[in-house]
């Protein structure tokens, strides 16, 4: 009868430690999709307000004129990241996301109608998905978010 009841307490102990084990992991998926979010925002709030021109505008790469020099945005859909280079690290660039499953630009001219080409820009956004973790080991987090429309705050606004 013990050997019944401490297998009964073992099974119900483990089962929590497993269960606390995968919201741990995911909460530090969570954690880590959050931080990236945050820098990739971070970045392109600012590169958007400083733009004073933009080059290439189409779904997966946008690249902008400012007076430091030239910033481009770069989503590569197999290798599932968002890039950013710039004039400093324009060999390599700076992998704002990775595990990015779903990303698009959007433009928009002045009157917010949809912009077609790139000399009509005056406002974008970005929308993404991005996950982390495994999903078999029930420890997977995906993080969807839109950002706000940045105007190109430098860019005549009827260019």
């Amino acid at each position: 009868m013990s050997a019944l009841i401490t297998a009964i307490v073992f099974a119900a102990v483990m089962s929590a430690y497993t269960f606390l084990g995968r919201s741990l992991i995911r909460l530090g998926n969570a954690d880590s999709l959050e931080s990236g979010v945050r820098r990739t925002l971070y970045y392109f709030g600012q590169d958007a307000a400083a733009a004073t021109a933009v080059t290439t505008a189409n779904a997966s790469q946008l690249v902008l004129s400012l007076p430091s020099g030239t910033v481009k945005y770069t989503y590569d859909s197999v290798g599932q990241t968002l890039t950013r280079y710039s004039p400093s690290s324009s060999s390599t660039g700076l992998a704002l996301l990775s595990g990015v499953t779903s990303f698009t630009f959007d433009y928009y001219q002045s009157d917010q109608t949809t912009a077609t080409v790139a000399a009509q820009v005056k406002l974008v956004d970005l929308v993404a998905t991005s996950v982390r973790g495994v999903a078999a080991g029930g420890a997977q987090s995906h993080f969807t978010f839109a950002s706000p429309r940045m105007m190109l705050r430098n860019k005549p606004y009827l260019q």
